[in-house]
């Protein structure tokens, strides 16, 4: 009969140890959970502090300057330094981006070989706060040169402001 004492309590003990080494391992997974969670949220806030600082850097300095005459002639001219022939410039559409800035929709019609479509390219890329390219389409033409069409959004400044 002493035998049967000793090995209920032989039983608890392990029954005991089983328990508390469960709950250890269960403290250790939640802990690790705590960790990858709190690692989550300090690339959250890294993240949120980059996008404020995106944010207050605003829209890009104006492109183009009403001012200075018409934004459809002046985007053809830098069309032009670029190796563009432009037969055609439209001011297609604007809406207001800002204090004394509007954004504008500007539809092109002209011709260019392929270094002038890689230099049109890299021009919007380097201008990406300033202007997007919507559209660019070109067909092989005669000469080595494309017949292209683009559609470009620009940040005109508005005739009545003053440059920042």
């Amino acid at each position: 009969m002493t035998r049967r004492p000793h090995a209920l309590t032989y039983a608890l003990a392990a029954l005991a140890l089983v328990a508390v080494i469960g709950l250890g391992l269960r403290l250790a997974a939640q802990l690790s959970d705590f960790n990858a969670a709190r690692d989550d949220l300090a690339d959250a806030n890294s993240k949120v502090s980059e996008l404020r600082k995106t944010l207050a850097a605003g829209v890009g300095p104006p492109l183009l300057d009403a001012k200075a005459g018409a934004p459809a002639d002046q985007l053809a001219e830098r069309m032009t330094r670029l190796g563009v022939t432009v037969r055609r410039a439209e001011l297609t559409a604007t809406t207001p981006a800002g204090r004394n800035l509007i954004a504008a929709r500007f539809t092109i019609e002209g011709g260019a070989d392929a270094a002038a479509i890689d230099r049109l390219a890299l021009w919007a890329q380097a201008n990406g706060r300033s202007a997007i390219l919507e559209t660019l389409s070109a067909a092989a033409a005669a000469g080595g040169k494309s017949e292209v069409k683009l559609e470009l959004d620009a940040l005109v400044r508005e005739p009545g402001a003053s440059p920042s």
